[in-house]
């Protein structure tokens, strides 16, 4: 089987999500995303919920944007994923076949940005009102004080 870049994370115990959280770049966000999960632990079990841990308004559950595809992977629809800059984490519940125990499993990850957006504005000539001299030239016509005044001479 030819390696593939697919994206995919781990899910593990809430105790070992900070050796588990994966930096993300919004630019490697494809339509899907897969969750690995031990198979020795969710092989008896099927597939709840999902729900991504908000602190501010309590868990956001999700319904068909996570699908269980055999006993160890679970896939992903990245649209409905938050893509905030930041740190997100996610519990995935599971049930067992045979005892009907519910069990949780989570996975995080933090997105980052190569593009953020730039907190200053950038310099526009039709800023200049009331002033009718060509300010291509600076020296002659215009001093530039800065983006957005000037002192014409």
């Amino acid at each position: 089987m030819a390696d593939r870049p697919v994206l995919q994370l781990t899910a593990c115990t809430y105790d070992k999500i900070a050796s588990n959280t994966s930096v993300l770049n919004l630019d490697e966000m494809s339509y899907y995303m897969w969750i690995y999960t031990d198979p020795d632990v969710t092989s008896d079990c099927y597939f709840y919920e999902a729900a991504e841990l908000d602190k501010e308004n309590g868990p956001i559950i999700f319904a068909d944007t996570f699908e269980q595809k055999g006993p160890s992977w679970i896939q992903v629809k990245t649209d409905f994923l938050d893509k905030e800059v930041g740190l997100h984490i996610y519990r995935l519940t599971f049930v067992d076949r045979i005892t009907d125990d519910v069990f949780n499993l989570f996975f995080a990850y933090i997105i980052q940005d190569d593009n953020p957006d730039k907190p200053y504005v950038y310099m526009n000539r039709s800023d200049n009102k009331g002033c009718d001299q060509k300010h291509d030239h600076v020296g002659e016509g215009a001093q530039y004080v800065n983006h957005r005044t000037h002192i014409c001479k």
